[in-house]
């Protein structure tokens, strides 16, 4: 159910439930369910070009520059967070991690070669799954970047788990100040899960946006923007989310 409620929340599925309540609307009051359902058809529109995608990722990974770091303290440990995981066959009989885990798990290891300090993987599994991303993160550090992990975490489900699991294993290292490794656009909400359970963490992105340009090509909608500004939804709610639930209701 909490799946099917996010989806609901998050465009396109929102939009496109507001666009069917402006249709429902316009039987009796046809001005206002009009206006709705042409309100909400122009923001999928938008959402669904790179160049106004583009700048919603912009503004969000800006929120970056203005979270409170750890740079006077001396990081102590490498935090690479998971994103999800890929079929590999046509019979789905090999599971690897995704583009997006990939790619920060190439930032870890940049990281570790230089500064020797020790990594930590975490992401648990789903039920369709029988081997935890956590695992399959480990797998790809040892035989792709020729890396052994120092610490696995397999039980996460969300990045709120990902900082309280991890955060159990460190203390018990005498670990409080990390890098953080993810892509910019989830560090704001990353970070922010460390701070409450009580980790310092120096954000170290795995990718970052470019603005695109203003021509034609920008303006024409494409699934790729439309799953950046996706993303960029995801992380809005989760920040009220943990401000509300996290760090008191003001």
């Amino acid at each position: 159910m909490y799946d099917v409620i996010k989806a609901l929340s998050l465009p396109p599925a929102n939009l496109v439930l507001v666009m069917l309540v402006g249709l429902l609307l316009r039987r009796r009051a046809k001005r206002v369910g009009t206006a709705i359902t042409v309100a909400a058809a122009v923001s999928l529109y938008l959402l669904s070009t790179s160049f106004f995608a583009t700048r919603l990722v912009h503004d969000l990974e800006t929120e970056l520059a203005g979270l409170p770091g750890a740079v006077a303290d001396n990081p102590q440990a490498i935090v690479v967070l998971s994103a999800g995981y890929s079929y590999t066959g046509l019979d789905k009989e090999q599971v690897n991690d995704d583009a997006m885990t990939l790619e920060r798990l190439r930032k870890g290891a940049q990281l570790h070669r230089k500064t020797g300090l020790p990594i930590l993987v975490t992401g648990g599994g789903v039920a369709e799954v029988p081997v935890p991303v956590g695992t399959l993160m480990a797998r790809t550090l040892r035989t792709d970047f020729g890396i052994d992990p120092k610490w696995v975490e397999p039980q996460s489900t969300t990045t709120y788990e990902n900082a309280e699991f991890s955060a159990r294993i460190l203390r018990n290292h005498a670990i409080s100040t990390v890098y953080l490794v993810s892509q910019a656009w989830h560090l704001p909400r990353a970070m922010a899960a460390f701070q409450a359970a009580g980790l310092s963490a120096i954000p170290a992105p795995s990718s970052t946006s470019r603005l695109a340009p203003a021509d034609i090509r920008t303006f024409i909608p494409s699934a790729k923007a439309l799953q950046a500004s996706y993303h960029v939804f995801h992380e809005w709610l989760g920040l009220v989310w943990y401000r509300w639930a996290l760090f008191g209701r003001d």
